[in-house]
């Protein structure tokens, strides 16, 4: 691969994922409004706040930063920010090292943050509660919520593909 075709992949990457980050908060939005009252109630009792605000407070707390909630919500906004960015690199590295399609790719992107992250470490880090403590709804938003992350970084990578940014996969 050219040094060309590999900065056009990041970009590629850079820019699917940073659509798709903000493709997701309001269809997440929208699905915490769906839920049920009592569902709410119960995701609000058990939450301990925001987890990549509180993953920005602790990891800055090991290498000696105390970080206030201002500070947490800012480092903790681009840590989200960062997440979504990977998404859209990990599309393009499935696109461009494997056989999967665009659906297929897609799919594994989102469904790696959904249970990598959000249902994996997030809460083995106890950056949320254990993930049995929230009601099925909230699981069901997070996994909409991928998909849609999923499917936006596909569509936008794939566009950029066809106007030669990004390679060949």
């Amino acid at each position: 691969m050219t040094i060309r075709a590999l900065a056009g992949n990041l970009l590629n990457g850079a820019i699917s994922g940073y659509a798709g980050t903000r493709a997701m908060t309001p269809v997440t939005t929208k699905l915490a409004g769906m839920q049920s009252r009592q569902d709410r109630e119960q995701e609000k009792k058990v939450s301990p706040g925001v987890s990549y605000n509180i993953a920005a407070q602790r990891l800055a707390a090991r290498v000696g930063i105390a970080l206030d909630d201002q500070g947490a919500a800012k480092v903790g906004s681009l840590f989200h920010l960062g997440l979504g960015l990977g998404a859209g690199e990990l599309y393009v590295l499935l696109r461009h090292k494997t056989s999967l399609g665009p659906i297929a790719a897609a799919l594994l992107t989102g469904m790696a943050l959904f249970l990598g992250i959000d249902e994996g470490l997030t809460p083995a880090m106890g950056w949320s509660a254990p993930i049995t403590a929230y009601p099925l709804s909230t699981h069901v938003r997070g996994f909409l919520g991928h998909l849609a992350l999923g499917l936006t970084v596909m569509a936008v990578a794939e566009v950029l593909f066809k106007l030669r940014l990004g390679g060949r996969y």
